[in-house]
């Protein structure tokens, strides 16, 4: 089940995979925004019904113009580079959570469209693979990094 810590195991190994091809600064930034999707959940701290609202940034459009207001409030140098490495860990939260089996779909993936969730169906919500195979790519792209790190020298 892409839990936060599958999101953020898999968002650590997309980082390190991509920066070996990219120049990806902000790791931390990157990890945030695989977390933002899941704002709506703090609907649970709210005294009145926040669904409506809160469910708009669990879908790509809600992610991009969340990375967005905050690639733009933070910093002036570098938002581009914020604003992509917020944006590519929330979609990566996307994908993952369009993964997991559900009745009446995770992810609004043509909103504001359609208010149609889907979902693929593959891994199950109990499910602890999605854990074992975050870990298992982040130790690889781990030791790749160690291994590119040590080749550059």
């Amino acid at each position: 089940m892409p839990d936060w810590l599958t999101h953020v195991l898999f968002a650590w190994a997309l980082w390190n995979i991509l920066s070996l091809k990219f120049n990806m600064p902000f790791i931390g930034i990157f990890i945030t925004g695989s977390l933002l999707p899941d704002i709506d959940k703090v609907e649970v701290m709210i005294p009145f019904n926040a669904e409506p609202f809160l469910s708009v940034f669990h879908t790509p459009v809600g992610a991009l113009i969340t990375s967005g207001v905050i690639s733009m409030a933070i910093l002036r140098d570098g938002q581009a580079h914020v604003f992509l490495a917020l944006g590519i860990g929330s979609i990566s939260h996307l994908l993952l959570d369009l993964m997991v089996k559900s009745m009446d779909g995770r992810v609004m993936l043509f909103f504001p469209f359609s208010f149609v969730s889907y979902s693929l169906n593959i891994i199950a919500q109990e499910d602890f693979m999605f854990l074992y195979l975050a870990m298992a790519v982040f130790l690889m792209s781990f030791i790749v990094m160690r291994y590119h790190g040590d080749v550059k020298k």
